[in-house]
C-alpha cells in the first residue's frame, strides 16, 4: 500500500476548529522497470510520485516515455482513493500492457484531476492494452495523435464509455482507438474527432447510440467511425451532430480491405456525412437500417457502400470515388440530388432496385457511371455528362430539366412525363423505347442526333430541336409535336383521337399510317423518305395544311385531298408502290419525283398538271381503274396499263417516254402531244388519234408472245420499229401517218395489217410514212368483209423503199397482187393486171414460183396468184 499526502483546510467558527475537507497532491509516474520484473504494482518499476508508491489512483498519472520492458498486471489498477487512475500517457509507441495471471481491469477516474483526460496514445505507431479497462465516470476522454492507433484488446466494461478525441483533428490521420474485443460497456460512445474502429461485433458493448461530434469538436475536424475486419456488425444507432462553430467532418464504413461489414442501427446525419469502403475483393459495407437527418451523404474510397434500406436523408448524394451500391427501392431518399466525379471507378449502382430522386450531376469523359440493372432511374433534373448503363431505363419527372452529355449505354425505356430532358452530345439515350408523356413533357436533342427503338409521343408531349431523333423500330405518335427530324428506318403510326404536328424534314424511312387522330405536317419535307399508307382500315386525317408538300411514297386506298392551288410530289424514297385512292383537288400541281414506281390505280378527279420528274408513273395497275385528267408533263416514264379502253386527250410533253401496257386494252391518244422519248408499245393497243410531234421511237411488241399493236388516225413524228407487233393504221379504215421511217426487226418480225372496204367506190387503210419503208421482215395481213372490186388499193405511202418485198402475204383479195411502186409515186398497192398482159405476167410468176420452190421450199399464200395489170390506179 502507499500512503497519500493530504492536504488539511482548518476552518475556525466561533473559536471551534473544524476539518473542511482534505485533498490529494496528484503524481507523476514514469515507468522504468528494474530488475525485479514488469509488474505495474511494483513501485520499484517507476519513477517519480512518492517511495514505495505506483500510479494507482484518481490523481496518479502513468506515463510509459521511452521504450522498454511492457508492463503486466498482477492485480486490478483501482486504488483506494478515487475509482481508478487518474491518466493513462503513451507518449511513444510499440506498448503493450497485459495480465499476468488472472483477469484484470484498468480503471479509469480522470474526471476530478485531469479534465477528463484518461488515455493518450500520442505516437505514430501502436499501443496495445490488453487488459479490461473500465471509466468510473462519464465523458472520460482517450486522445490519439497523428497516425496512432490504441488498440483496446480486452474489451470495456462498466456503465460509461469513454470519448474518443485526437490531439491533431485536423491531420490526414487523426489516429485511432481500435477495439479488438468484446465490451460490456452499456454507455453510449462519443467519436468527437480522431478514429474509432472496430475489429468485433461487440466491442462497442450493449450502448444504444453511438454519437460523433459534440460541442468540444474542433471546427472542421475528422471524425471516422470504421469496421476494421472482415464479418463485423456494428448495431449501435449513430448520430452525427452539428454543432456550430464545432462541427465535425464525419466518415462512417470499413476499413478493411477484405470481407463484409455491417452497419445495423438507424443514422442519423445532422451535417454532411462521408460513407466509406476500402474493400479491394467486391464486398460491400452494408447500411441496413435507416439514415436520416438534415445531412448529405459523400462516398468516399474505392470499395462498395450498399443502402439496404429506404432512406430520407435531406442533403446531397456526393459519390467522389468507389461504388454507392443500393439494396432497395428507395434507397436513395426523393429530395436528394445524386453528383457522382468525373474520376474513373465512381459508380452510383442501382443493382435492380429503382430509385427516384431530385437531381443528377456530374461525371465526365473519366468517369461518373450509373449502373441500372434491371431498374428505372427517375429523375427531375442536372446536368450529368457521365454514363448511364445496364437493363433499365431512365424516367424524367417534375418541372427541371435534365441534361445527358454522356454516351449512355442503357437498353430500357426512357420516358418523359414532365419538363425537358435535354441532349448535351450525340447519343445520350439508350437504344430502348422512348416516350414523351404529358402536356409539359418536353425531349430537348438540340442540334445533336441519336438512335433509339420505338418513339412515343402522348398527351401532347414534344420532341424538340434541330437534330435528328432516329429509330430502328417505329415511330407511335398520338398527341402532341415533333419539331426536330425524325430519321432512322422506322415507320410512323398516327393512333388515338388527338393530333401530332410534325415540323421538321424528316428522313425517317419506314411508312406513315394514320389510323386515327389527325396527322398535320407543319414542313413540306416532313414525309419526304416515307411512304404514306393511306390504309382502307384507318379513320386518321392527313392533315397536309397549306403547304407544297413531298412523299417519299404513297399506297393504300384512301381518298387524298390536296389543298387548293398547292402541289404534292411523290416518290422522294425511290420506291415503287401502288395507291388506289382518288386524289382530289383544285389547280394543283401532282409531280412523280424518285427512281421508282408510282401506281395510281384509282380515279383521281384533281385539276391542274401533272408532271413525271423521275422513275414511272404507271396509270392503272391491270384493271379497270386508275386515271388523270389532267396535261402531263413527263420526263421520266408514262406507262398506262388498264385492262379495258380508255381515251387520253390531255396533252403529253417533255423528255421522257412512253409505255403502253395491258395485253386486252386499247389507249387512244388524241392530244396534240410533243413528249420526247420513245414510245413502247409492249401490249395491247395504241391508238394515236392526235398528232405527236416530239420525234421519239415508237417500239411495237416484244420479245413478248403478246401481241402489240400501233394504229390510229393521227400522226406521230419519229421512227417506228416493229418487233413481234403490227401496225394496223386507223381505227377502222383510216389513214396513219409515220413523219420518219417504219421497219421491221429482222429476228422477230412483225405484222402489218390492212384493212379494205370493198363497199361503194372502195377504200382502205393507208399507213403514210414520210421516211424509209423497210418491208422485207414484215407479214402483211389484208381483212375484208365483201370481196374488193377496185382496180387498185393504195395501203403504204414511203419517202423510200428498203427491202424488195414483204416477208409473207396473207389474205390477199384474189385477182389481185402488189405493186411496191405503184405508178411510180412511192406507193404501195395491190392492183388488178391490165388485161393485154396477163398471159404474159402469168408465165413470169410462174416461172418465179417454181425458182422460189426449188430454193426455199416456201409456199406464200399469194406467190402464185394470177396477175391481173391494173389499167388506171385506185
Amino acid at each position: 500500500m502507499k500512503k497519500a499526502c493530504w492536504i488539511l483546510m482548518l476552518l475556525v467558527v466561533g473559536g471551534s476548529q473544524f476539518i473542511l475537507s482534505l485533498s490529494a497532491q496528484p503524481y507523476t509516474f514514469t515507468w522504468n522497470p528494474g530488475q525485479t520484473g514488469f509488474d505495474w504494482g511494483d513501485s520499484g518499476n517507476w519513477d517519480g510520485g512518492p517511495a514505495g508508491h505506483w500510479p494507482n489512483d484518481d490523481y496518479d498519472r502513468a506515463v510509459f516515455s521511452t521504450s522498454a520492458g511492457n508492463p503486466v498486471l498482477t492485480s486490478d489498477v483501482r486504488g483506494n482513493h478515487g475509482a481508478g487512475l487518474g491518466q493513462l500517457d503513451f507518449q511513444s509507441s510499440g506498448w503493450s500492457i497485459s495480465n499476468q495471471g488472472g483477469d484484470y481491469t484498468i480503471y479509469f477516474d480522470s474526471v476530478g484531476y485531469y479534465q477528463h483526460n484518461a488515455i493518450y496514445s500520442r505516437a505514430s505507431g501502436l499501443n496495445y492494452i490488453n487488459t479490461k479497462i473500465q471509466f468510473s465516470g462519464q465523458g472520460q476522454n482517450i486522445h490519439t495523435g497523428s497516425g496512432s492507433t490504441l488498440v483496446l484488446a480486452g474489451g470495456i466494461t462498466g456503465q460509461y464509455a469513454p470519448v474518443i478525441s485526437s490531439l491533431n483533428p485536423a491531420a490526414p490521420d487523426p489516429g485511432a482507438v481500435r477495439l479488438d474485443a468484446e465490451s460490456s460497456v452499456s454507455g453510449s460512445f462519443i467519436l468527437r474527432q480522431g478514429g474509432l474502429l472496430v475489429r468485433h461485433s461487440n466491442g462497442l458493448g450493449t450502448s444504444g447510440t453511438l454519437y460523433i461530434g459534440d460541442d468540444l469538436t474542433d471546427d472542421g475536424a475528422t471524425a471516422r467511425l470504421l469496421t476494421d475486419a472482415a464479418g463485423v456488425t456494428i448495431s449501435q444507432n449513430i448520430t452525427v451532430r452539428n454543432y456550430a462553430g464545432h462541427q465535425v467532418n464525419a466518415t462512417i464504413g470499413g476499413n478493411q480491405t477484405g470481407g463484409p461489414s455491417i452497419f445495423s442501427g438507424a443514422i442519423v446525419v445532422e451535417r454532411d456525412t462521408s460513407f466509406t469502403s476500402a474493400n479491394t475483393d467486391g464486398n460491400a459495407v452494408s447500411f441496413e437500417n435507416a439514415i436520416s437527418g438534415a445531412g448529405g451523404v459523400t462516398k468516399i474510397n474505392a470499395g462498395i457502400v450498399l443502402f439496404n434500406h429506404a432512406n430520407s436523408y435531406q442533403g446531397a448524394t456526393v459519390i467522389n470515388a468507389g461504388t454507392l451500391r443500393m439494396g432497395v427501392i428507395g434507397a436513395l431518399p426523393t429530395s436528394t440530388s445524386v453528383t457522382l466525379a468525373n474520376a474513373q471507378g465512381a459508380m452510383l449502382d442501382l443493382n435492380g432496385h429503382s430509385q427516384a430522386f431530385d437531381a443528377l450531376f456530374g461525371g465526365g469523359n473519366i468517369g461518373g457511371v450509373v449502373s441500372l440493372g434491371t431498374a428505372t432511374l427517375t429523375v427531375n433534373r442536372g446536368d450529368f455528362a457521365g454514363v448511364i448503363v445496364g437493363e433499365g431505363g431512365l424516367t424524367k419527372v417534375g418541372s427541371g430539366t435534365l441534361t445527358l452529355s454522356g454516351v449512355n449505354q442503357y437498353y430500357g425505356a426512357t420516358i418523359v412525363k414532365s419538363g425537358a430532358l435535354a441532349y448535351g452530345a450525340n447519343d445520350v439515350i439508350g437504344s430502348g423505347e422512348v416516350t414523351v408523356d404529358g402536356s409539359s413533357a418536353v425531349m430537348d436533342i438540340g442540334s445533336y442526333n441519336d438512335t433509339v427503338g420505338i418513339v412515343t409521343v402522348d398527351n401532347g408531349g414534344q420532341i424538340i430541336g434541330s437534330g435528328t431523333l432516329s429509330s430502328y423500330a417505329s415511330f407511335e405518335v398520338k398527341s402532341g409535336a415533333v419539331s426536330a427530324k425524325l430519321g432512322g428506318t422506322a415507320g410512323l403510326n398516327k393512333t388515338g383521337s388527338g393530333t401530332v404536328t410534325l415540323g421538321a424534314a424528316n428522313t425517317f424511312s419506314g411508312d406513315t399510317r394514320i389510323q386515327e387522330g389527325t396527322l398535320a405536317l407543319g414542313h413540306s419535307m416532313a414525309l419526304q423518305n416515307s411512304t404514306v399508307d393511306l390504309d382502307n382500315q384507318d379513320t386518321g386525317i392527313l392533315d397536309l395544311g397549306s403547304l407544297d408538300v413531298t412523299f417519299g411514297g404513297l399506297k393504300g386506298m384512301r381518298d387524298l385531298k390536296i389543298p387548293d392551288g398547292k402541289s404534292l410530289s411523290v416518290g422522294y424514297n425511290n420506291s415503287s408502290t401502288d395507291y388506289a385512292g382518288v386524289i382530289t383537288g383544285t389547280g394543283i400541281r401532282f409531280e412523280k419525283v424518285g427512281t421508282g414506281v408510282l401506281t395510281l390505280a384509282g380515279n383521281s378527279l384533281y385539276t391542274g398538271t401533272t408532271k413525271i420528274s423521275g422513275g414511272r408513273l404507271q396509270i392503272g395497275g391491270g384493271g379497270y381503274s386508275g386515271w388523270v385528267q389532267t396535261p402531263i408533263e413527263n420526263n421520266g416514264e408514262l406507262v398506262f396499263n388498264r385492262a379495258d379502253s380508255v381515251e387520253f386527250n390531255h396533252v403529253i410533253s417533255g423528255t421522257g417516254s412512253l409505255v403502253k401496257m395491258g395485253r386486252d386494252s386499247t389507249l387512244v391518244l388524241s392530244g396534240n402531244n410533243t413528249y420526247e422519248g420513245d414510245t413502247i408499245i409492249s401490249e395491247g393497243v395504241l391508238l394515236v388519234n392526235g398528232v405527236y410531234t416530239g420525234g421519239g421511237r415508237f417500239q411495237v411488241g416484244s420479245w413478248s408472245p403478246i401481241q402489240a399493236v400501233l394504229g390510229g388516225t393521227g400522226s406521230v413524228s419519229g421512227n417506228v420499229t416493229v418487233q413481234n407487233g403490227k401496225i394496223a393504221p386507223g381505227t377502222s379504215v383510216g389513214l396513219f401517218t409515220v413523219n420518219g421511217n417504219v421497219s421491221f426487226d429482222p429476228s422477230s418480225g412483225g405484222t402489218l395489217e390492212i384493212e379494205l372496204d370493198a363497199e361503194g367506190p372502195g377504200s382502205s387503210d393507208l399507213l403514210a410514212v414520210t421516211g424509209t419503208f423497210d418491208a422485207q421482215n414484215a407479214s402483211l395481213v389484208f381483212s375484208y368483209g365483201e370481196q374488193p372490186d377496185d382496180p387498185a388499193y393504195i395501203f403504204v405511202t414511203y419517202g423510200a423503199l428498203s427491202g424488195k418485198k414483204f416477208q409473207s402475204v396473207q389474205n390477199l383479195p384474189p385477182g389481185y397482187w402488189i405493186d411496191y411502186n405503184y405508178r411510180g409515186q412511192n406507193m404501195i398497192a395491190i392492183v388488178v393486171p391490165e388485161p393485154q398482159n396477163a398471159g404474159l405476167a402469168f408465165v413470169l410468176v410462174a416461172a418465179a414460183c417454181a425458182i422460189v420452190r426449188r430454193r426455199a421450199n416456201v409456199r406464200t399464200a399469194s406467190c402464185c396468184a394470177r396477175p391481173n395489170w391494173p389499167s388506171a390506179a385506185r
